[in-house]
């Protein structure tokens, strides 16, 4: 995944559709703030990681991992058994402990940091019987690593491929122009779910949709049950 283009190029190719107007005040935010839009817009391939993986026991619902120093949140999670077959499992934000329900797990809270970092199952793991004890792996969102003032300048500091340049400069002129004061950034109207945007911002927000449309995306819907159609 080719990854080579500089920051600050965006930027410098922003500043002529505000009249070179100098930003260099406030060069790193605009930046930034662009590619934190790009970077959560999705799970893009290049914002995820693997989960470690843990064996799970019989009536324990509490396991001790050691998340990566960059990790954000869980995207995905799945029980693998010995005879290949998955099971998914639903990320919540917590589950209480203490838990009375036993059975066949089927949600997974992912809480703590680094090397206290931990799994909690529920229902509490009972019922598998010896040698078919599943092992829980998935994946991860990862922190934005902000862009510093020595790294606007080098090739390859923005991780998504070359190919992308595009939008992420749609997004610094975007933030170009609300630090500019300028109305062409546009705007965001909510109507309950719904959201609607104009002027550039409508600009980005398309053609982040048009990346969605190209990049293969890890969708996989939550089941609550084994699916014995669902090998590796």
């Amino acid at each position: 995944m080719a990854a080579s283009e500089i920051p600050i190029d965006s930027l410098l190719w922003a500043q002529q559709y505000i009249k070179n107007m100098p930003l260099y005040r406030v060069q790193n935010e605009v930046i930034n703030d662009a590619a934190k839009l790009f970077w959560r817009a999705a799970p893009w391939r290049w914002t995820l990681g693997s989960l470690p993986t843990q064996a799970i026991s019989n009536n324990v619902e509490d396991y001790t991992v050691t998340l990566a120093s960059d990790f954000e949140y869980g995207i995905f999670a799945e029980l693998t058994f010995t005879d290949k077959i998955l099971k998914d499992l639903e990320i919540v934000p917590y589950i209480n402990t203490g838990g009375f329900q036993t059975g066949q797990a089927s949600q997974l809270a992912i809480t703590g940091e680094g090397a206290a970092g931990n799994y909690r199952l529920t229902p509490i793991p009972t019922g598998y019987a010896a040698g078919t004890l599943p092992t829980i792996s998935g994946m991860y969102k990862k922190k934005y690593t902000k862009l510093t003032e020595t790294t606007i300048y080098t090739a390859g500091a923005l991780v998504f491929p070359d190919c992308y340049i595009d939008t992420f400069r749609s997004a610094v002129l975007y933030y170009a122009y609300l630090y500019a004061d300028d109305q062409r950034a546009g705007n965001v109207q909510f109507s309950g779910k719904q959201s609607t945007f104009t002027g550039q911002r409508a600009v980005v927000e398309a053609m982040i949709a048009e990346v969605r449309e190209i990049e293969p995306l890890p969708l996989t819907p939550v089941e609550t049950a084994q699916n014995p159609k669902k090998e590796k």
